[in-house]
């Protein structure tokens, strides 16, 4: 019998593990702990714990379970068109106030943008939801509805505490062009909500592009003072960059992204409109530091403006996810950075995005995006370097796993190739040597190379021949990361470049979809993790193969075969992670590629 870590949670005496599990009761949607928390009333006389509880009593003597729109919601999950088509407003009311937050994260993964109408009260309840994985899987959502009161949420997002939603609400906010921004512009100014009104518009010189510059001076005399003021701030902050790019380069700005010559967009904000991250006035909770009590499902009150913000500045700047939340201190006079705005900023770098970035950020499986995307974030060099060499990482790490399999699998053994399998997998896929592992492992699939089931085939040739072998810049650049000179800093730009040409020449690796099983409310479920985000797959869509629950494949273009990706990648219910599994483990994997004479007798040697 499995423990209710829930329950257990409601039982403890000590406030935080409490709260947690108030928390978790509340996103969950557990209205059988009902019972359990209304006696949590009684015996406790923490003011915080007592006013928590009743406001979650409250919201669930809202909630009636329907069994008929349950089964709508479901359907539509298994659905391509997803939520997308549906219309009834009743649904997107029930999802707010009965879904549980594993339910709520399925149908948000479901929606394609721009949302539908009906849908924008749903998502706005989730850019504000006490759980951090659906605040940022809602971020793209609200920020491509175009409605400027869900895009000044996902303003707010870009500084959560928890700074992997601030990641995701910030890229959301730099994929709109201008057409967009334009848009919800034009919306926000002649919004009556003082709220929206002042996040959108203290935003102008941040993301003020050129396209922008005529609603910036239609707007430059406006009456509203707030409006006029920033579209003026706006405009000399593109005069000001004009004036460097014909000093320096006549490079012209991205018309499809927010460009990156824009000024540092954590730090501008931080000091062309003083908002920052709040203080930890909310609780910790089990979804991390950042979650925040639930509000009333009705209510329509704003979350706080920026004007009511306090801020770190250190933590504006460097948005590269940790593994835990940041901890925010309380008060303003010591989160402030004792270095100058001017020094703060130029302590950091803003890479360029290429010809070949949105292609990357859009279509390439999470572990290659993640990290790549966190290369436009202005930061410093040396944390730049290390999402440069983690994207790299991920990207060797998946083609000397798949190339080994490719290779014990369908091509003919040689000495030399069983000793680059055994190499590779003691070196953990990754390090000095992949390269020549790889190379090895693609000679010997080369003779296959017509083979059209597993894109390693089709690859082993353009990595064996040629002027044009994919591994001469890729052996180069892998150099440049292991062994960077001091003044690394000033090939950076030039690196991620190099980096983007790299993984777009490997394009062949979408042609074989990446999916995984997991159990989601015990029924298993297929997901599809082949692009940025994961997708759920039809029933009637499920590969037939045996697959172990929890683990992720490479599926065989007739999915009638399967490369492994344990224990190197994992699937964390967001994205999915490459990191260097225990040696326990790999034994298991060795186990299961029925190599471990082979392997012993190379680690006797």
């Amino acid at each position: 019998m499995s423990i209710d870590p829930v329950f257990v949670g409601l039982e403890s005496k000590e406030p935080k593990t409490l709260q947690k599990a108030l928390i978790r009761a509340f996103s969950d949607r557990r209205v059988d702990l009902s019972p359990k928390i209304r006696d949590l009333t009684l015996r406790r006389n923490d003011e915080a714990i007592l006013v928590l509880a009743a406001r979650i009593l409250i919201e669930f003597e809202k909630i009636s379970i329907d069994s008929t729109l349950m089964e709508v919601v479901l359907s539509a999950i298994k659905t391509p068109a997803g939520f997308s088509s549906l219309t009834d407003a009743k649904i997107w009311k029930y999802l707010i106030a009965a879904a549980p937050s594993d339910l709520v994260l399925k149908a948000l993964f479901k929606i394609k943008p721009p949302p539908p109408e009906e849908s924008l009260d749903f998502i706005e309840f989730c850019l504000g939801h006490p759980d951090p994985k659906i605040r940022g899987a809602s971020s793209e959502l609200g920020s491509k509805s175009l409605d400027p009161r869900l895009f000044a949420r996902t303003l707010s997002l870009s500084f959560d505490p928890d700074e992997r939603v601030a990641l995701s609400a910030f890229n959301a906010i730099r994929g709109l062009n201008s057409s967009e921004l334009s848009g919800i512009f034009d919306k926000a100014i002649k919004s009556t909500d003082s709220w929206v009104l002042e996040w959108i518009c203290s935003f102008f010189p941040i993301l003020a592009i050129e396209d922008l510059r005529g609603v910036f001076l239609q707007n430059s005399n406006h009456t509203n003072l707030l409006i006029s003021r920033n579209s003026r701030k706006a405009l000399a902050r593109l005069d000001r960059k004009k004036e460097k790019r014909e000093d320096s380069t006549t490079e012209s700005p991205s018309l499809t992204i927010l460009p990156p010559e824009s000024e540092d967009f954590m730090k501008g904000f931080l000091s062309s409109a003083r908002v920052a991250i709040p203080p930890p006035t909310t609780i910790e909770t089990g979804f991390g530091e950042s979650a925040s009590p639930p509000q009333p499902i009705s209510s329509t009150e704003n979350p706080i403006g920026p004007s009511q913000f306090t801020v770190k500045e250190e933590s504006l700047v460097e948005i590269s996810p940790p593994p835990e939340p940041i901890n925010i201190p309380e008060s303003a006079s010591s989160c402030l950075s004792s270095a100058s705005p001017k020094q703060e900023f130029e302590r950091r770098l803003e890479i360029a995005k290429s010809q070949f970035s949105g292609s990357i950020l859009s279509r390439y499986p999470s572990f290659i995006k993640e990290p790549y995307s966190r290369l436009f974030v202005p930061s410093t060099p040396t944390l730049l370097l290390q999402n440069l060499k983690q994207t790299m990482d991920s990207l060797v790490g998946f083609l000397n796993l798949t190339f080994l399999q490719t290779y014990l699998f369908f091509a003919e053994r040689t000495s030399r190739g069983d000793k680059a399998v055994v190499e590779c997998l003691r070196s953990n896929l990754i390090g000095s040597d992949a390269l020549k592992f790889l190379h090895q492992e693609a000679l010997a699939l080369k003779p296959l190379s017509k083979n059209s089931s597993f894109f390693p085939f089709s690859l082993s040739e353009a990595m064996t021949e040629g002027s044009e072998n994919l591994l001469i810049p890729l052996r180069e650049l892998y150099e440049f990361l292991l062994n960077p000179p001091p003044e690394f800093a000033e090939c950076l730009e030039d690196a991620v470049s190099a980096a983007s040409e790299i993984i777009v020449s490997f394009k062949s690796i979408l042609k074989n979809s990446i999916v995984a099983k997991t159990k989601i409310e015990n029924a298993e479920v297929f997901l599809d993790l082949s692009g940025p985000l994961p997708q759920t797959i039809e029933k009637e869509s499920w590969p037939s193969l045996p697959i172990p629950i929890d683990e992720i494949v490479v599926l065989s273009r007739d999915q009638s075969e399967a490369l492994g990706l344990f224990p190197f990648f994992s699937f964390n219910g967001c994205e999915i992670i490459f990191s260097m599994p225990p040696k326990s483990k790999i034994e298991i994997l060795i186990e299961r590629l029925e190599i471990k004479e082979l392997y012993e007798s190379f680690k006797s040697s």
